[in-house]
């Protein structure tokens, strides 16, 4: 059984990655989702997917901050190999505080720099950083839900194209979500919004979402030639 875990910065994210593993090898995995306390003690999440017998396991950890994601991974680090986890992925919106104070929009230098710190930060401090891999949602994990168009529009049929472009001016022809919008989930909400609902960060909204996308959908973003940044974090997540 290959092992992987996988840090994510909140609810949103693990909701979002437990959904797509389950879609893209069609429930064959098995699941384990936590959260990681601020004491350091891990506590049952409420999505765990259990199939002991899977060739894949997936442990899930919410540290409930963007900013810890990497702290929180690089201390737990020596546990997982330990216990034979044969690689640790981290994951986090690019889109924070400090951003914003570095930069108004998307600042392709801005974006580098801080991957490129990470890197350092991985390699300098971890025990094992060739078994370590760290990935940003830029700039929010809803940019990977709107680069699945055709699942928004399962959600409600009157998220169509013509919609889109005229609400929130995204071209699902031409535009990449990784480029067109600072902050998607503000974006993702102006969208919902104008059908007479909400996207607000909650749980049932991005279940909603999750609950209508299949492995179809996954392959097609992945044939897409935008979202680079989920395409980086979907090979490390299932290459060997």
């Amino acid at each position: 059984m290959r092992k992987t875990a996988i840090f994510v910065e909140g609810q949103t994210e693990l909701i979002f990655v437990r959904e797509y593993l389950l879609r893209y090898f069609n429930w064959q995995v098995d699941i384990l989702c936590r959260k990681l306390l601020s004491d350091g003690k891990m506590e049952s999440a409420e999505f765990d997917y259990l199939l002991p017998n899977a060739e894949r396991h997936y442990q899930i950890i919410n540290v409930g901050g963007d900013t810890i994601v990497l702290r929180r991974l690089l201390q737990r680090e020596k546990a997982l190999l330990k216990t034979g986890y044969d690689k640790i992925i981290g994951l986090r919106d690019m889109f924070t505080e400090i951003y914003v104070q570095l930069s108004k929009s998307i600042d392709p230098k801005v974006t580098q720099h801080i991957i490129d710190t990470f890197d350092k930060t991985i390699k300098a401090k971890a025990d094992s950083p060739d078994k370590i891999s760290f990935h940003f949602a830029i700039m929010e994990t809803e940019a990977w839900l709107l680069g699945l168009p055709e699942v928004l529009n399962k959600v409600n049929k009157k998220l169509d194209a013509k919609l889109m472009l005229k609400t929130i001016g995204f071209d699902i022809k031409k535009d990449d979500p990784e480029t067109a919008f600072f902050q998607p989930s503000k974006s993702l909400g102006q969208l919902f919004g104008a059908v007479g609902e909400s996207y607000k960060k909650k749980k049932r909204d991005i279940e909603r979402i999750m609950g209508h996308c299949t492995k179809t959908d996954i392959e097609e973003l992945l044939n897409k030639p935008v979202c680079q940044q989920f395409n980086h974090f979907h090979n490390a997540v299932t290459h060997n």
